[in-house]
């Protein structure tokens, strides 16, 4: 008995859910409407069908076959953009809001409508969004302090804009790096990520600038020539709201920190480049003087000094080019767990690459579009937009 039970009790369940899953006709009316439709798709009356369609007035039961016919429309109305609407995706996620305006420009020029025009119109609210959010300058910088053997970290936040400007970012990621350097070139590295709301709840006025504590962060120099510390603080979630408009907090740019600090017993005074570059072609005898020159380069300088050394160590012997595998790595940012160890191979194509000419770019115009559409799609309430 019981099994019957069950198995009348599945029965019921699944007759339910096909009832459930079936969808209604059109009425008489409704499917004149549709012919309709489907008429000026044929003609390419785009402009006819969407006014056709906003006439159906569909019943609630009516959604599913609704949103497939509006799929329909949409994609119409979307395939004349699709290659400007993907370029204009591309340049927003390179940060080329110059050429993402001037791509916007050429595609509203030709008249979008229905769906296109509501991907328009995104495009426009994001680009003015980023706009207003650009005269927003976020840095963490190095706040004053009395214990020479620690980072007291602040983030600086100043709204160089007229308009009220607001940060709802929870729990934003704080991501610290630290590299010490022995004397005898043996790198020590330790990291961590720290989850903050110094940028949640938020709010400037015009001109407004404020400072907030992220904490202090330990720097001991014992045992190391040198130490240095990178923090980077980037919002994952949350939005920020200037004048009306949203923008997504992850596209807040803050300026990174970088801090050094060098064995007391160091000279402080930064060295030149060519120095270093000098002591290489002499053999580089002693390590912890080849060390001590590659740490006193200035950060803004590391880059050059690569450029000068590449040439340099690629004239000396294997074994020279082994010994320089720590000096290499402070300067380029590059360790051992991406593979830059000690092998003399993998340094002498790095600093072959580094050394080659930059391939050309090939000219490209906005009017040269790829043909897929990877920008953004209608709201929800629309059909999401598939070519068939």
């Amino acid at each position: 008995m019981r099994r019957c039970a069950v198995a009348g009790l599945l029965l019921l369940c699944a007759a339910c859910a096909s009832a459930g899953a079936t969808r209604v006709e059109w009425t008489r009316a409704q499917q004149a409407q549709v012919d309709a439709i489907g008429a000026a798709l044929a003609a390419g009356d785009l402009l006819a069908a969407r006014a056709q369609f906003e006439a159906l007035a569909p019943s609630s039961t009516q959604r599913a076959r609704a949103a497939e016919l509006e799929q329909r429309i949409a994609a119409r109305e979307l395939e004349p953009f699709e290659p400007a609407f993907a370029e204009l995706s591309s340049a927003l996620r390179a940060g080329d809001d110059e050429l993402a305006r001037s791509i916007l420009v050429y595609a509203t020029a030709r008249g979008p409508r229905g769906a296109a025009l509501e991907i328009a119109e995104r495009f426009a609210q994001r680009l003015e969004a980023r706009a207003r959010v650009a005269r927003l300058e976020l840095a963490l910088v190095e706040a004053a302090s009395s214990a020479p053997e620690s980072v007291k970290l602040e983030l600086v936040v100043r709204n160089a804009g007229d308009e009220r400007v607001e940060l709802r970012a929870p729990g934003a990621a704080l991501d610290q790096r630290v590299v010490g350097l022995t004397p005898d070139g043996v790198e020590q590295r330790r990291g961590q990520r720290l989850f903050v709301d110094a940028l949640d709840r938020l709010v400037l006025a015009g001109g407004e600038t404020r400072r907030v504590s992220l904490g202090r962060f330990p720097a001991p120099l014992a045992g190391y020539i040198a130490l240095r510390g990178d923090w980077r603080l980037s919002a994952a979630t949350g939005l920020v709201r200037i004048d009306g408009l949203e923008l997504e907090a992850s596209e807040l740019k803050i300026a990174p920190l970088e801090r050094s600090r060098l064995d007391p017993r160091l000279p402080s005074t930064p060295i030149e480049p060519q120095s270093l570059v000098d002591y290489v072609r002499r053999g580089a005898p002693s390590m912890p003087s080849f060390l001590e020159r590659a740490v006193r380069i200035a950060p803004e300088r590391r880059a050059e000094a690569l450029d000068l050394l590449a040439p340099a160590l690629l004239e000396r012997p294997q074994l020279e080019l082994v010994r320089a595998a720590p000096v290499l790595r402070w300067l380029s940012g590059e360790s051992v767990g991406d593979g830059f160890g000690e092998d003399a191979q993998r340094w002498r194509a790095w600093l072959e690459a580094r050394l080659a000419p930059p391939p050309e770019r090939a000219s490209s115009s906005p009017l040269e579009l790829p043909q897929e559409l990877e920008g953004e799609r209608p709201n929800t309430t629309r059909a999401s937009v598939e070519r068939r």
